[in-house]
């Protein structure tokens, strides 16, 4: 059994910065390791690249995927 037969992934990403929005400050951190686990588990980064612009801002959210995306890479 996946994670994607049992929850709806949209409204879960959805849920998370919707968590992550209201820690303020922390919310990066938080941002940042959700996005790399959301890698790891083979879930679409689209959303979550573009959630974190409207809640971040395209600047910001821009640098904070770049960050979160990074470690996979190596």
């Amino acid at each position: 059994m996946t994670i994607v037969g049992v929850y709806d992934v949209q409204e879960l990403l959805r849920n998370a910065l919707e968590w992550v929005n209201g820690l303020g400050t922390v919310g990066v951190l938080a941002f940042m390791a959700i996005y790399i686990l959301a890698i790891v588990a083979f879930l679409p980064g689209l959303l979550l690249t573009l959630e974190a612009g409207l809640v971040f801002g395209i600047g910001l959210g821009s640098l904070y995927v770049f960050v979160g995306a990074t470690p996979i890479l190596y």
